[in-house]
């Protein structure tokens, strides 16, 4: 229900869903990856990321947050929290995705 409402641009409704889910479901990192892209398109930045930052205590945190977190930092030219993103040691076969992160990077400063 939560990706349905974010798919249509209902975004307070999907952040009051992922919370909701995450209540009931702590251990699960659906909601957690939920409430992050509720919050980062509500523009509600700080929100986000002390999601991001449960998650990561949690050990919910799958390469996909690790990613949404990178992109960011880049929106906020957090150079900083960039460079640790890139830095932290793989954990997944998915990790291909924070290079699709930085070439498109490299990609918008060259343009």
């Amino acid at each position: 229900m939560v990706g349905d409402y974010l798919t249509i641009g209902e975004n307070q409704k999907a952040l009051d869903q992922a919370l909701e889910t995450l209540r009931l479901q702590p251990d699960d990192v659906l909601p957690y990856q939920n409430a992050f892209s509720a919050y980062s398109l509500l523009g509600k930045f700080e929100e986000a990321k002390a999601i991001y930052n449960q998650s990561v205590e949690k050990k919910r945190d799958p390469m996909w947050l690790h990613r949404r977190r990178f992109d960011l930092a880049f929106r906020e030219g957090d150079e900083q929290e960039m460079a640790r993103q890139i830095a932290r040691p793989p954990a997944s076969p998915e990790e291909w995705d924070m290079f699709m992160g930085q070439a498109e990077v490299a990609d918008f400063a060259a343009s």
